[in-house]
């Protein structure tokens, strides 16, 4: 939950911890993934908050991470190549990733 991951975060930034990186899965699958970026940026001592994606449908949410705070990010590809990706993925949609 929400709650959980900030008081984690919280417990991390008071152990020195001053970077946080969300990952997992695909963060991108969470509602409340603005929330959470933009509570982690108010915790004292958490100065860069990051995440890594596939970046599928990133373009729907960069403006509101970027508003919430969000301070780098990086992109997944499991190739750059179509064909690949349709075979990996079972979906069509580099195209999207590439946007």
């Amino acid at each position: 939950t929400t709650p959980e991951i900030v008081k984690l975060v919280e417990l991390f930034a008071a152990g020195g911890v001053n970077k946080i990186r969300l990952t997992g899965g695909e963060p991108l699958l969470r509602k409340d993934l603005t929330d959470i970026v933009g509570h982690l940026k108010e915790i004292p001592g958490i100065r860069t908050v990051g995440m890594t994606t596939n970046g599928v449908t990133l373009h729907r949410f960069v403006p509101s991470l970027k508003a919430a705070g969000l301070d780098s990010l990086n992109i997944s590809l499991d190739t750059l190549e179509e064909k690949k990706f349709e075979f990996i993925a079972r979906k069509k949609g580099i195209g999207s990733q590439m946007q």
